[in-house]
Order: structure tokens, then C-alpha cells, then sequence
């Protein structure tokens, strides 16, 4: 269902009201936002921005992505600027660009922005607000003024509904909260509702874990021990926490699920009802991204530029590194077992084995192309392999090679923990995949060249019998019969599950889906967890016909489709019970998360 747009603007102040209103001529040279929530619950907030416009005209800007690698245009929400000078007096604002608009201020020092956002985008990487909550994207709500310096920022907030409490990632003085940076200001998850909240320490650093569900049907005892187990496999791995305290959300809501990583915070959506879960998946990989993203990053992704794409061909390590290392450290707080971990290992091998693109794509390329990920047709198997499950599987690969180079010594642990002494603790980028291949290599003993090329330069076919033999693990090729939908289905942020692509002559095509169509439920129930879950809820139904509600243009419908089933190789990876003592040492290590010479072997 389209949203409507909306026609209310922010009327224009009064001569008396500007003149009460007006900011002060000279404020310190920072840029100070307000966000008015007097009209949260209808979606609409009110934004006041006062900072310097040095010369005879500013250039204001509206980030075009953040949170998500997609332009989003996030000017889209913005309706009703105006600007006034320092004594109220309106300024011309002329639109010289989609996302840029430019006010003209010859005798003024500081000006004075409003306008309106529109709220209506529940998700991690969004602004949605309503009667029982506001939750913020802040770069999807922020403008910020073009200048040789980033100015200092402070954020306050008016109008907040009673019983609303407030959580973000920044130092609060005054009752408003402040960053060195527009960028800094806008890293951090903002949230506020009547929600539930504990608090642990990790290594004497506290950590804030707020929960809210409109249903309430959650368990925030669960979630706060969950997370403090994974902080504390964290800080085993990585040493003490980069942070003075860190803000964790949860946001429990029948909406598009995931979660964001913030420098000092993270914001994680969940189902509605989850009262017996801990986000243990989510939680872990966001809490890794304190280091690899936030701490160790790479070259091609500084500086940041909100106003177009900013392409890294290291997506693989920044992002599919990270999936590994949360199962990692799942594994290492106790949270799931080896034969779990290897299970885990065994899907994803098998889920990219189905990807024709695996050998056209390198995994710098899926980097670089992420931006295409809005494009519901990129997400084809034929297309693209997402550098999530690519290098999360090059992750495990290398901890292989490090391993079996060394006869368990050293790991990927290693190579983490000399990336950030490196690059994370001296905030110094590092250069994409030549840094990360120097960094291995010295982990190694020696050149891995080869491994780079053929992993992470190159769409080459894996040597299977080779990687996983490092590992006392092998492939087994099985003929099985499946369902097949004759569809590909995608999760593009913000925009729920996509019908991406459909198999011409395929069970799809037959019931009449085309590429573009959204799920909304399938047998009468929501379609919210993602493309993987709304695939497996089709194919359960096959031999009969599986009701799917659609929207498309608009206009929703009700298709029915009838899955056959089919036969095809499906890819499985065991222990090999043949595998020589060397081998079988680095398996149990990677299963066990450890490193240490002379090991009994598994």
C-alpha cells in the first residue's frame, strides 16, 4: 500500500514569535538541531537546525543514503523549509538540487532552519515514530550545512509524550545531547517510548539494554544475559571494549527485522512475539562490529560521503567477516555447541553452491555493487552472491588456511586482534584488500597471495577438497528432491520481501507473480521475517496450492501457487573420519575456538 503524501507544512513564524525565537548571533560556532515531538503520533516530526552561514550563502544538504549501501534520498521526507537570520526575518531558500538547497544570508552570522519530517519507516534503518514510540535514523531526519570543517553538534528534543524516556549513544549535558561532528552525531540509535531496561558492566564499562514492544512480549532479563555473555566472549577475543558505555535497543514489532551498528550502540528489530528469545545472532554481530567497522575500517570507506555512493570492494571482511565472527562468538559464550557451529558452516556452503553468480561475481565486486541491492532483480542467483554469505564463507576459509599454516597456533582471531592494534586502535584506515592480505600473511608465516586471489579477487571455483581439508572436513554431493517455487525472493531494507526474479515456465509464473511484487502474507500469516523465511513457508506447501498476498502498484491481490517437486544436488559438509591428527586438530579448534600447540586432537 503506497503512502500517502502529506500536505501539512510548517507554517511560517510570526514577526513576535520569530523575535522570541530568533538564535543568538554568534552560538559557539556549533549547529544545534531540535526535534519537536508534539506530532510523533501522526508520524510528522518538527526539526529546528540553528548554525553559522558564513558569507553571503549556505548550502544545506540531505544525505542521500546512511545505515544501509543504497542511495535512499532521504529528502524525500522533508517538507516546509524555511530559514530565517538572527533577527527572524525570512531568508530565500532556493531547492538547487534533490537533496541540497541553498540560503541566501548576506548580513547574517546564524540562521535558523525548520522544517518537517515525514516518520513512517519502521525498521533499523529508518525513522518511524507514532503514539508509542519515535526511533530514529537520525541522517534520515538531519540536514547538515556544507562547510571546510564539520562543525560540533547538539540534539535536543521538545514536546516528548509523557512517560517517554530517552536512549542514545552521546554524552548528554544540559538536557541535550552532544558529538564533535555531524557524523558522529548522527552514529548513534536514538529511541524513545516507555520501555523496559537493564544494565551490566563489561569490564567495568556499563552497557544500557532497552527493550520495547508494543505487546510487551518479550523478555528483557533474556536479552540483557544474552548480550552480556556475548560482550564478555568479546572481550576474551578482543581485549577490553572500545567504548565508555554503549546503548543496546530492541524494537519488538511485526516489521522488517535486522539491526544497525552504531560506534557506541547498536539498534536491533525483532518479531512481536519473542518472549522466549535472546537476539542471540543479531546481538553477537552487531557487538563485533565494534571492532571491524566502527574501529577497523577500510580505506575505500573514508571519508564518509552522505552525498553519493561510497563503493568498497571489502564488504566481504567489514560485513561477511562479522556473520562469521557472530557465530564465533555464540560458540564461545556457550550459546551454541560445535555440532551446531558446523551445521551453520554446512548450510551456508550449501546455500552458495545454488548461486550460479559464485562464479561470475568476485567478492570485491559484490562490495562494490551492494549499491545495486535495491534493484530487486540484482538479487537474482544467476546475478549477484551477497558479500554477507561470501565472506562469512571466506572467513571460515581463512581460519582454515591460518590454522593448518601454523598446526592451530595462530587463526582469524589473530588476524583480527592485529588489525585493530594496527588500524583500530590508531584510527587509521586500512587499505582494503592489500592491507588485509599483508596482515594475513604475517599471521601466516608466510605469502597468501594465492588464497586472496582465488577467495576474494576472483569468481574462481573454491577448491573444496583443499579448504576444507585443512579443517578434517569434507563434501558430500547428495541427489535430492525439492520444492521449487520458480522464484527468487529478496529483502531489499525498509522494503519488506520482494519477488526479485521468476523462472520463465517455472510454478511462479504459472500462478502469475512478477518480479517487483511484495509479499505481505502467505497462508494468511505476515510475511515480516525475510526472503528465507517467506521461501520455506511457500515450499512447505508443496502438493497443495499456498495462498500468497501480494501488493503490487498498489493494489493488493491474492495469488496462489502450487510448488512441485523436483530433483537436484544438494552440497553437505561432515567431519571426514579419515582426516590425518594435523587436520583433525584444526577442526576442533576452529569448533572449539581455541589455539593451542600439542592439543589432543578431536
Amino acid at each position: 500500500m503506497r503512502h500517502a503524501a502529506l500536505l501539512l507544512l510548517l507554517a511560517p513564524l510570526a514577526p513576535a514569535e520569530a523575535d522570541a525565537a530568533a538564535p543568538e548571533k554568534r552560538f559557539g560556532g556549533a549547529t544545534h538541531y531540535t526535534l519537536d515531538l508534539a506530532e510523533s503520533a501522526a508520524g510528522r516530526l518538527g526539526v529546528t537546525v540553528e548554525t553559522d552561514c558564513p558569507g553571503a550563502a549556505c548550502t544545506l544538504h540531505m544525505p542521500a543514503w546512511s545505515a544501509t549501501y543504497q542511495i535512499r534520498d532521504f529528502s524525500r521526507f522533508v517538507q516546509g523549509l524555511e530559514a530565517r537570520d538572527g533577527d527572524g526575518e525570512p531568508l530565500p531558500v532556493t531547492r538547487t538540487a534533490p537533496n541540497d538547497w541553498r540560503v541566501k544570508a548576506p548580513n547574517a552570522d546564524r540562521i535558523r532552519v525548520t522544517y518537517q519530517v515525514r516518520a513512517d519507516r519502521p525498521s533499523p534503518f529508518g525513522a518511524y515514530a507514532d503514539a508509542n514510540q519515535v526511533t530514529l535514523n537520525l541522517a534520515q531526519a538531519l540536514i547538515y550545512r556544507e562547510a571546510p570543517e564539520d562543525p560540533s553538534c547538539t540534539l535536543g528534543f521538545t514536546s516528548v509524550p509523557e512517560g517517554f524516556r530517552q536512549a542514545l549513544a552521546l554524552d548528554e549535558a544540559g538536557g541535550r545531547y552532544a558529538a564533535p561532528t555531524y557524523e558522529r552525531l548522527v552514529d548513534t540509535p536514538v529511541h524513545l517510548s516507555r520501555f523496559e531496561e537493564r544494565r551490566f558492566e563489561v569490564a567495568g564499562k556499563p552497557v544500557r539494554v532497552v527493550a520495547f514492544g508494543r505487546t510487551r512480549r518479550f523478555n528483557v532479563d533474556l536479552l540483557a544475559s544474552t548480550a552480556e555473555r556475548l560482550f564478555g566472549a568479546a572481550w576474551r577475543l578482543m581485549g577490553p571494549p572500545p567504548f565508555e558505555r554503549y546503548t543496546l535497543v530492541y524494537v519488538f514489532a511485526d516489521e522488517n527485522g535486522g539491526g544497525m551498528e552504531y560506534r557506541d550502540g547498536a539498534l536491533i528489530f525483532g518479531p512481536a512475539d519473542c518472549g522466549s528469545c535472546g537476539m542471540a545472532s543479531l546481538t553477537a554481530h552487531e557487538i563485533f562490529h565494534l571492532w571491524n567497522v566502527k574501529r577497523i575500517r577500510p580505506a575505500s570507506m573514508e571519508p564518509i560521503d552522505f552525498s553519493r555512493e561510497n563503493p568498497s570492494p571489502s564488504l566481504w571482511f567489514a560485513e561477511g567477516v562479522t556473520s562469521a565472527y557472530s557465530r564465533y562468538l555464540q560458540r564461545m559464550s556457550g550459546l551454541t555447541t560445535s555440532d551446531q557451529l558446523l551445521e551453520e558452516f554446512s548450510e551456508l556452503v550449501g546455500e552458495y553452491m545454488t548461486r550460479p553468480a559464485r562464479l561470475t561475481q568476485s567478492a570485491e565486486e559484490a562490495g562494490v555493487e551492494a549499491w545495486l541491492e535495491r534493484y530487486p532483480d540484482y538479487s537474482r542467483a544467476d546475478r549477484s552472491v551477497s558479500y554477507y554469505m561470501r565472506g562469512e564463507l571466506i572467513g571460515h576459509l581463512l581460519d582454515f588456511t591460518l590454522r593448518a599454516r601454523t598446526e592451530n597456533r595462530r587463526s582469524l582471531d589473530d588476524l583480527l586482534r592485529l588489525l585493530d592494534e594496527r588500524y583500530g586502535q590508531t584510527g587509521l584506515p586500512y587499505e582494503d584488500t592489500d592491507a588485509l592480505e599483508q596482515a594475513a600473511a604475517e599471521i601466516a608465516g608466510g605469502s597468501m597471495r594465492e588464497e586472496f586471489q582465488e577467495l576474494v579477487q576472483t569468481p574462481a571455483a573454491i577448491d573444496w577438497d583443499r579448504y576444507l581439508g585443512y579443517a578434517g572436513l569434507r563434501m558430500e554431493r547428495l541427489t535430492i528432491d525439492r520444492v521449487d517455487a520458480g522464484m527468487t525472493l529478496a529483502g531489499p531494507p525498509g522494503k519488506g520481501v520482494l519477488v526479485a526474479a521468476v523462472r520463465p515456465g517455472g510454478a511462479a509464473e504459472a500462478a502469475g507473480f512478477r518480479p517487483g511484487d511484495r509479499l505481505l502474507r502467505i497462508d494468511r500469516k505476515r510475511a515480516v521475517s525475510g526472503p528465507s523465511d517467506a521461501a520455506r513457508r511457500i515450499e512447505r506447501g508443496a502438493g497443495r496450492d499456498v495462498e500468497v498476498k501480494i501488493e503490487r502498484a498498489g493494489i493488493e491481490m491474492v495469488l496462489n501457487i502450487a510448488p512441485p517437486v523436483v530433483s537436484s544436488t544438494s552440497y553437505r559438509v561432515v567431519r571426514d573420519s579419515g582426516a590425518e591428527e594435523a587436520a583433525r586438530l584444526v577442526r576442533r579448534g576452529w569448533l572449539e575456538r581455541w589455539t593451542a600447540p600439542g592439543s589432543r586432537p578431536n
